[in-house]
């Protein structure tokens, strides 16, 4: 009879620290990011605090900060007016379709990388 006791405590035991980390285990930052992000064209009338959101490259490099976003006549976000980090005080306009946005973070995400995104014609 004591072994029996002994076995189920130890299988109990092993099951605890087996299961454990799994429902402990916090999610990790890229993971939660993924889960927060939003393609931008399909945010239905996005909040006003994203015109002082960070606009991040695809590699997570800040390259500048929203100016405007522009929506279609349903309220859904078509472009986006970025005003460029650096000395030459340049704005680009990006695709609502091609960045997304981190409303948690209050960011936007782009999937080119900096050089790219400065290489684009200014905008006026």
């Amino acid at each position: 009879m004591r072994s029996g006791i002994w076995t189920s405590v130890l299988s109990s035991a092993v099951l605890a620290v087996w299961i454990a980390p799994a429902i402990a285990a916090p999610a990790s930052p890229l993971a939660t990011a993924a889960v927060s992000a939003t393609v931008l064209s399909s945010v239905s009338n996005p909040p006003s605090k994203i015109s002082t959101a960070s606009v991040m490259d695809a590699t997570g490099q800040t390259v500048g900060a929203v100016q405007k976003v522009e929506t279609n006549a349903d309220g859904m976000p078509i472009r986006l007016r970025v005003a460029l980090t650096g000395k030459e005080g340049k704005s680009v306009d990006l695709d609502a379709a091609s960045v997304r946005y981190d409303p948690v973070k209050n960011e936007i995400r782009a999937q080119q990388t900096a050089e790219q995104i400065r290489a684009q014609a200014p905008t006026g």
